[in-house]
Order: structure tokens, then sequence, then C-alpha cells
């Protein structure tokens, strides 16, 4: 039944306002591919579009989502399952693929489903409601593959609280993509006064409900609820005064006002009752001991009293998300004995029909912590490496000393948390778990002390890299060698998972490369030789970026192509990805850029992994970097439109690269100033984490901006630090990489003395030599290398050039006059002129024009 659920169009209340221009306004999405119906709960997303699917001429297939759908093969299987209710042959050749559906057949079941729907003959919709609980990037693939070759005659209509994850830019370009947003859903004055008008105890003056419409901002829970509340109250101007518009005040003091109305048996019943996410008579009389149940929940859907039924024949309901949240911390906080037997009586009835998923949940807040690891250890096979989340919520739910004696509960305690990326917390579980396995040590066989010995100092050693402890690292290392030497299947967690820390480079978490080099040989020479052993790669690539920072390029270049000839690495999107960039980059350096992009473009075809635009995303942006390198002027907007990142977004490591490139991008298109101050929170964030690698990368890229910027002192201070940072590990690429302009800076501080403080804290001179030797080309030619001119400016100029004014200047670039002035501001300052004249002429003499 819960299935089925998902799949009916929602009961439309008998007393529902007719809102003939809403519903007009879905109509156009049948002339679209898309349309998207977002807004905060309350605002009637799901009731307006039931009534409109109710009274549409088109076929529907309509899906309920809740935070259990986030799952590419569950969520298509309720796609096609939807189809076939209308069409009952239209999946024949669809449910092969899914269900034997992997990453790699993710295009094969688009495509499918597109031959099938464009064999349909009329106007279809597949209405996704609550599309908010899915950010599978699988799934949101899957859509965006649709969404560029849906038939006409097909249409998706998607209701959420945000918008999706997938991008809806191109669509909206090509009048594609419908919208309709809380403006569009809120309650006008027309529709309010209607409302009231139905409700003939109320009888309210036009201004009064203007003044509620105002007050609640067209809110349709707020204002049902306010009539629910003043059909008791014996003073409405009094209420109508007091009413407020704030959204959260409107729930905490309204759903109470309503609740107190209720008699003393349906509080109760409505309090137990909370407690589900989804209902039935029988699951109420089992939660609440009470009869009649169906009765009940009856009188509180004709009460309209926030219940939703969920089918037509009125068997499964659920409460309005406020309502329920507020009836739940009532009961939780006033009665907590009956709080616990509510979820303990709903976890025994979900385990006797089917739900044991449901039912831990239930167990765990009833504190049942027996029963709920009776039936996690039972669910293991399912959540291993597939729902590391699920895992997680119920293991951080368990008391430590009912983990005591469950030697296999802790150790997927540890991979559920190196799975969500919670490093720290899976050290210090590590060492927990190891004092109680070592104290059941001598009462295992050895192949059990094997297998849970073996995989707990695996964890240990991965996480303790992560924290920069390189000696317990090896130190674990050692001893999952001795238990394990053929390694085990938790070895590559995370290898197709974009998100967590960069734990896969040794570079970033040692920060002496002199000690990244012995800690990495160590693992090369116990690992290197073996054949099926991917754990290998990350060492191995690892080793190769250490080579190419120090500039020895033959050698990096001779492990990575090796590296990436290795069988056991390929089916890991995150492996190949940086030891491929890595390769490219030492292709790059050769003088070999367009095998660095042949490089890069295969790897995009071989991404497994169900974060695939993530990963996409990072080679892009990789890609880009390297192109800059090579030609400053190429044009980066297309990958600035496309990487939907925001120069305020907060900082974490693994999209740190990424941000890099973006800081990077704004620069060269002008935005100087929203790039430094992202690279400086980037900096902040590094300095805090400890990652001196990063810290290198980010001054010098500050120092090139403000150096192109003509602010130098602050420039070379930004330099100077990067150079005291690196002299001592002997950092190179990090350096050179960056063209001319950085060989024109190092140059500058050798041959102008006072540029160097006299109380240096390292001789800087002898490394900034080394330097400028390891650039191509000599010296006397950097010495002239010119300041380059960013996209913005290089094309200011050229209007310059044809004698445009500023406003003529700012129509043609989409700019306001005034920046254009400030653009024009910083060419003077790099060419080192004070009028256009000047500039141009001086921009010809360095084949700036």
């Amino acid at each position: 039944m819960l299935l089925n659920n998902k799949l009916l169009i929602p009961r439309v209340h008998p007393s529902i306002i007719k809102r003939s221009s809403l519903l007009d306004n879905l109509n156009i999405g049948l002339t679209r591919k898309l349309t998207l119906v977002t807004a905060q709960a309350g605002y009637g997303k799901t009731t307006i579009l039931s009534e409109w699917a109710k009274q549409s001429k088109a076929r529907i297939v309509w899906l309920s989502l809740d935070k259990h759908d986030n799952d590419f093969i569950p969520f298509w299987s309720y796609v096609l399952t939807g189809f076939e209710l209308i069409k009952p042959d239209f999946a024949v050749n669809l449910w092969p693929i899914l269900l034997n559906f992997s990453t790699k057949s993710i295009e094969v079941f688009t495509t499918s489903l597109l031959h099938e729907l464009q064999a349909l003959e009329e106007n279809w919709v597949i209405i996704l409601d609550d599309f908010h609980f899915v950010d599978h990037d699988l799934i949101n693939d899957s859509i965006t593959m649709l969404l560029e070759n849906l038939p006409p005659l097909i249409h998706i209509y998607i209701s959420s609280r945000s918008k999706p994850s997938f991008p809806a830019t191109r669509l909206f370009a090509k009048k594609e993509l419908h919208q309709i947003n809380v403006q569009d859903l809120r309650f006008q004055l027309a529709d309010s006064t209607h409302f009231f008008k139905l409700r003939s105890e109320l009888n309210l003056s036009k201004k009064e409900i203007s003044q509620l419409v105002d007050r609640s901002e067209g809110w349709i829970n707020g204002l049902q609820l306010a009539a629910l509340s003043m059909e008791k109250t014996k003073n409405q101007a009094q209420f109508i005064r007091q009413f407020s518009g704030k959204h959260r005040d409107i729930s905490n003091y309204l759903i109470e006002e309503v609740f107190q109305q209720q008699s003393v048996e349906m509080r109760d019943f409505l309090l137990k009752t909370s407690v589900l996410s989804e209902m039935n008579h029988s699951l109420c009389e089992a939660v609440t001991q009470q009869k009649n149940c169906q009765d009940k929940l009856e009188s509180l859907e004709k009460l309209n009293l926030l219940i939703v039924p969920l089918d037509d024949n009125r068997v499964w309901y659920r409460y309005h998300q406020l309502f329920s949240e507020f009836l739940q911390h009532t009961l939780e906080q006033k009665y907590h004995d009956q709080w616990l037997e509510a979820h303990m009586n709903a976890a025994h009835w979900l385990e006797s029909n089917g739900f044991q998923e449901a039912a831990v949940d239930h167990f765990l807040a009833a504190k049942q912590y027996t029963e709920a690891i009776r039936l996690i250890e039972l669910l293991l096979p399912q959540t291993h490496h597939s729902k590391w989340n699920v895992l997680h919520r119920w293991l951080t739910a368990l008391p430590d000393e009912t983990i005591i004696g469950k030697p296999m509960i802790d150790i997927y305690y540890i991979g559920a948390l190196i799975g969500v990326g919670e490093w720290s917390m899976a050290l210090e579980r590590t060492k927990q778990a190891e004092l109680r396995i070592l104290a059941i040590k001598d009462y295992l066989s050895e192949p059990e002390w094997n297998q849970l010995g073996g995989t707990l100092y695996f964890f240990g050693a991965i996480t303790a890299s992560d924290q920069k402890d390189h000696v317990r690292s090896l130190h674990y290392f050692e001893m999952y060698d001795s238990l394990m030497p053929e390694g085990n299947s938790f070895q590559m967690i995370g290898g197709n998972s974009y998100g967590g820390t960069d734990h896969d480079d040794v570079l970033l978490l040692v920060n002496d490369l002199h000690v990244a080099d012995s800690y990495i040989n160590n693992r090369v020479q116990a690992w290197g030789m073996k054949q099926h052993y991917p754990a290998i790669g990350y060492f191995l690539t690892s080793q190769s970026d250490l080579l190419y920072e120090w500039n020895r390029l033959d050698e990096a270049k001779e492990i990575a192509e090796r590296t990436l000839m290795r069988k056991d690495i390929q089916p890991y999107a995150r492996l190949l990805i940086a030891c491929t960039t890595v390769l490219a980059k030492i292709e790059q350096a050769q003088g070999h850029p367009e095998r660095a992009n042949q490089l890069l473009e295969q790897i995009k075809q071989q991404i497994q992994s169900s974060e695939q635009a993530a990963f996409l995303l990072r080679i892009e942006a990789f890609q880009l970097q390297l192109v800059l390198q090579q030609d400053p002027s190429a044009s980066a907007s297309a990958w600035l439109e496309k990487s939907d990142f925001d120069y305020k977004d907060p900082i974490t490591s693994y999209p740190f690269k990424e941000y890099h490139v973006f800081a990077e991008v704004l620069a060269h298109t002008g935005q100087t100033s929203e790039a430094l101050e992202l690279l400086e929170r980037m900096y902040q964030f590094a300095n805090r984490e400890g990652r001196i690698r990063n810290k290198i990368k980010v001054r010098i890229s500050q120092s090139v901006i403000l150096y192109e910027l003509g602010k130098t002192n602050e420039a070379f201070v930004f330099l100077l630090e990067a150079l005291r940072l690196a002299e001592p590990q002997g950092y190179i690429r990090s350096f050179i990489d960056r063209g001319p302009t950085l060989a024109a800076m190092l140059y500058l501080l050798i041959n102008t003395p006072n540029l160097i403080p006299k109380k240096a804290p390292v001789d800087y001179l002898p490394y900034i030599k080394q330097l400028l030797r390891a650039y191509k080309g000599d010296l006397p030619e950097l010495a002239t290398s010119k300041l380059k001119l960013t996209e913005q400016e290089s094309r200011i100029l050229k209007q310059i050039e044809q004698g445009l004014s500023n406003k003529q200047i700012a129509e043609q670039v989409f700019i306001t006059a005034e920046t254009v002035k400030s653009h024009i501001k910083k060419i003077y300052k790099k060419l080192e002129v004070n009028n256009r004249v000047q500039a141009v002429q001086a921009a010809k003499e360095q084949n700036l024009l």
C-alpha cells in the first residue's frame, strides 16, 4: 500500500478554492518540456497540482516522493509502474535494463525510455511531487538527458521546496521551461475572500480579510489555521490584530490553538499518531491502543485538520509536516513515556508488516536498542556500501555501551563515518574499537581475527593519515598488511564518491614534501607489486604528483602512465581522474597541450560513478586551467556559467581545487574583487586545516592578480610569503606553471633589492634563481614580459581603439558606464599611460592589439 500511495493523485478536498488563473498557468506547461512549481511548505503545491491533474485531459503519471526515494532504481521503478497503471505494456523493454542497472548503463536506460516515450500518441505528464527529497546525481543526470531529447507530447512537472540540482538555464533560454513560484501560489485577496465566505460562521469584512492576507503574505496554511482558530474565538477583531505574518510564529501559535480545541480523546490520538510518517487505521490502533481509528481519521479529514489523505479510498493518511512536528515536540516534552511507547508500538507493527527499515528508526526513538541492533544486523548486507547515510543515522543513535560485544557493528560504524566524510570521528571510533576488539581477540578464530583486525587497522591507517598522524598511519598499515596481505573490500570506500576529504592526496595531508616522499615510498614498496590492489593507485598518483612538483617530469610521467595501465584502478572514478590530471599537466609541461586535453577527454568517457556531474565539473575545471596557462586570452565564460559556484560559498576540502579555478576565472573575467575575497577565505580555510600546499598556491594566485592590477606592494608581500613556505620543500612547478607574469615578478625580486626585506626569514635569492632557471627561455626575455589584460579589459581596449565612448562600450559589453570607467583606469595603470591615445599606442607596441 505504501508503494501504491506514491502513484495515486492525492484526493482534492470538496471545499477546495477554484483558482482558474493558476490552473491556466499550469496549462502553459503543456507547451513546455519542464514545469517547476517551487515554494516552501504550506503554499498548496500538491493541492493545485492534484486539482489540475484531476481535470487535465492529458495522461498523468504521478509520483509522490519522500526521503527514502533518493536512489536511481527505486525512483525510476515508481515512474515505470506509474506508466504501467495506464499503459500496461509500456515498460516491458525497460525493466530488464533498469533492474540490471549500473552507472555505465544510464545512457542506455534513458535512450530506451525516450524511445518508448516517442511512441506515445497523446499528451503525457510526469508529475514528481516533493522533489526536494531528491539530490542523487544519477537521477538528476537522467532527467537532464530526458529533457534534452524529450518528445513534444511528453511533459515533466516538478514540485519542490527548492530548485532542483540539475541545470535548467538552457531550457529557460530555449523557452522550454515554465516556472511557478510563491508569488503565483500565494492566496490573493479574491482567493482569500472566497475561502472565508465558505466559512459562513466567520463574518469577516473585506478589510479584515485584507489584513489577514497582508499579514500572512498569502500563506495558505496560515490562513487555514487562522480560520480554524477564529471559529473558536469570541473576539475575532482582537485575533486579527494579533495575527503575525511570520510563518514560524503562525505555526507555533495557531497549531497550538487548533490543538487545544479538540477533545481529550482526539488530542491523545493526534499526539500518539504524530510519530508516524504515514498511517492507516490498523497502524493507528497499534500505536494508540484505541478503537475506531478509521472513524477518527475520517473525522479529522472532514474537519480539514491538517491531515492529508493519500488515496481515494481513505485508507492511508499523513499529517501536514508542520502540524506533525508540533505534535511530536509536545508528546516528547510533556508525555515522554507515551512518546517512547508510541514509537515501540509503531516499530513492532512495521516489522510485522514487512517495513524493517522504518521499524529500526522507531526502535531507536523508543530507546529499544537491543531490538534495533537485531534488525540492523539483519539489514547490514542491504546497507553495506550502498546506504551509508542510513547506516550512519542508525549507528550514531546507538549508545556506545550497546555496541560492546558487537565487533561487526563496530567495524561498520567506522565505515559509515568514513562513507559520510566524518574522518575525525572515524579516527576516534577506530581507537575505541581497537581496544574492544583486542579484548575479545583470544575468543576469535584466526580467520575471524584477521578479518576484524585487518579491517580495523586499515580504517585506522587512513583516518590517521587524514589527521596528519603519519607515524600512526604507517603503524596501522603494517598491522593491516600482516593480517590481510591481499587487502579487503573496504579499501576503496569513496573511490567513486566526489565528496568527503582529500584523504587520497598525500601531498595535502603531509606538509613536509620530504616526509611525504618517505611515507609514499613505504606504501609503494609494500603494495607496488600486488596485482589486485587498487589502493596503491592513490600512493602512485601522489608519488607522480610529488615528482612533478619537483620538476622531475620524466620520472613523474613514467609512474603516472604505469598507474593508469593498472586494471585494478579502472572502476574508480576518483582515482582515475586524480592520476589522469597529473599526467595531463606533465604532458602540457613537456610541450604537448593537445595530448593533455586528449587524456582529459578520454577520462570523461570512463567515469563510472553516481556523482558523474560533479566529477565532470572537476575535469573541465582542470581543462580550463590548462587552456588559460597556454592562452590567457581564452574565454572562460561557458565554464563560469556552468559551474554554479558563488564567491561567497562556504569553503570545504574536496571542491577546493574547483573553487581555486573559479577564483582564477573570476579574475580573468574582470571580477577581481570577488576573486580576491574568495581566495582570502580559501587561504584562511587552508590555514585552519594546516594545509601548506594549498596556502602556497592561493598566495601565488593572489600575488599574480594584485600584480596585474598594479598593486605591486601587496602582490610582492603575498609572493614572498609563498616563497617562504615553499623554499624548504623545494616547490617548483606551483610557481613556473603560472607563466611569464610570475616569471617577471621573480625577475623583479632579484633585480630590485628593496622589494625583499633586509631581515627576511630565508635567503630568497638562491631559491628565486632556481625557479627562474626552471623556466624555458633566457632571463632577459622574461624581464620584458608584459602584463596580461583580462578578457574584459582586452575587449574594452579594442573598442577604445575603434573610438567608442564609455557609454557606447557599456552598451556593447552589457555593463554600466561606471564599470567601463573602472576597467579603463586599470588598463591605464597596467600600460603605464594616462589617456586613450597612449593606451592604444602602448598596446600595439606590446602586441596586445
